[in-house]
């Protein structure tokens, strides 16, 4: 049961869906090639990089890309705009009382800023994308939390 929400906040849903669309494809684009390519060469990612992992080459890495950035961030929108209701969707908003989807937009901003600090520690190369992807991380965590999202997300507990 929802309460009675505010007016949809249709800027901000805009801005927080375009990021959304941006990093998943990104994800579908980036993890198609490391999937294509498990050497990474095709996107000047040595196999050396993967030492200190668990993985052997970029096939794992190009699926959780394909699957959790892409799919997560275009399920995400989805469900932003919709409000489709999804198979134990309350086992994560029962934690927030916020809808499944506002709580997937907080949850893949935070996993993108630990994933490229990650790579900013133990990846020795340096790329330009990691500060736009960190730009949109940091608007991944933060528009969610603005009251007008926040407030037409919200759930009765």
């Amino acid at each position: 049961m929802t309460t009675q929400r505010s007016r949809r906040p249709f800027l901000l849903l805009v801005l927080l869906s375009a990021v959304l669309l941006f990093t998943a494809f990104g994800g579908i684009f980036g993890g198609i090639q490391l999937i294509n390519d498990p050497t990474g060469s095709s996107m000047n990612m040595p196999l050396s990089a993967l030492e200190r992992t668990p993985f052997r080459d970029y096939t794992l890495p190009g699926y959780i890309l394909m699957f959790v950035y892409g799919f997560g961030g275009v399920l995400s929108v989805y469900g932003l705009w919709t409000r489709a209701r999804l198979p134990y969707d309350i086992l994560l908003s029962h934690w927030t009382h916020e809808f499944w989807a506002w709580d997937t937009s907080l949850l893949l901003g935070f996993v993108l800023m630990i994933w490229l600090t990650y790579q900013v520690i133990f990846y020795p190369a340096f790329a330009p994308i990691q500060f736009v992807m960190y730009g949109a991380a940091i608007l991944l965590i933060g528009l969610p939390l603005l009251d007008p999202l926040r407030e037409y997300f919200r759930e009765e507990a």
